[in-house]
């Protein structure tokens, strides 16, 4: 038996008991961040992974944003990810990307005509390790440079969201007061982690992650871009 259970909750079906119990999770892990600016940036996204324990407890969560754009004269569509954590004793189960592959799904055969793109900022390689999980292809990519396409996607998107904060020479968001780092205990790898290629290739794109510099990343979700078994996930119909 799993010792998580996952679900989506639209936003509004959120109240406030139980986003301030969030909070508290959220704040155990990140440093510089506010109720305030969680309450307002989880209110602009559709709804969020929950994840709870055996207790009912609240033990990790991501919201989630769907927006429409119109990219050189082309129609796309963009999954945001926004604040995301995981109780650390709860590592390494599967309950959320089961539950996240199957929410994109859903979203995806809504309009499988028009590219479902995972758009979401890193500022740990943990949270850019579920890339490679999720999708074959994906940027950065750190076997394969980014196609020009690709590129101005990214650009589009991250400047739309952030404005004056992205730096599109780097692909980073850089906020002038930092908002969410990761506090230390939790932004050390183990060795087992800490010098795979993936590893040193995220350091070397943001070298300044340890005070909140986030990476822009991006992958197409469709079937065709997934392996084997995430696309299986993603492509069932079922209910939550």
């Amino acid at each position: 038996m799993p010792r998580l259970r996952a679900r989506y909750m639209p936003v509004g079906m959120i109240d406030e008991a139980l986003r301030k119990e969030l909070f508290s999770l959220f704040e155990r892990y990140y440093a510089d961040v506010d109720y305030e600016r969680f309450r307002r940036d989880m209110m602009e996204k559709d709804g969020l992974i929950l994840l709870v324990g055996e207790d009912g407890a609240p033990r990790g969560f991501s919201t989630l944003g769907v927006s429409r754009h119109e990219i050189g004269g082309e129609t796309i569509r963009a999954l945001f990810s926004g604040d995301t954590i995981i109780d650390h004793r709860y590592w390494g189960e599967h309950a959320f990307a089961l539950a996240w592959l199957r929410r994109a799904g859903e979203i995806w055969r809504r309009e499988p005509d028009a590219p479902l793109y995972w758009f979401l900022i890193v500022k740990g390689f943990r949270t850019y390790r579920y890339l490679p999980v999720f999708a074959r292809e994906y940027w950065p990519h750190p076997h394969r440079p980014m196609p020009e396409r690709i590129r101005i996607i990214r650009d589009h998107l991250a400047t739309e969201r952030f404005g004056e904060n992205y730096d599109p020479r780097g692909g980073i968001v850089r906020f002038p007061k930092p908002r969410g780092r990761l506090k230390r205990p939790w932004l050390e790898l183990p060795e087992n982690l800490r010098d795979r290629p993936e590893a040193r290739f995220f350091r070397r794109l943001n070298p300044h992650h340890a005070r909140g510099d986030e990476l822009v990343c991006l992958a197409e979700l469709s079937p065709g871009n997934m392996p084997p078994f995430a696309a299986r996930v993603f492509s069932r119909e079922s209910g939550e």
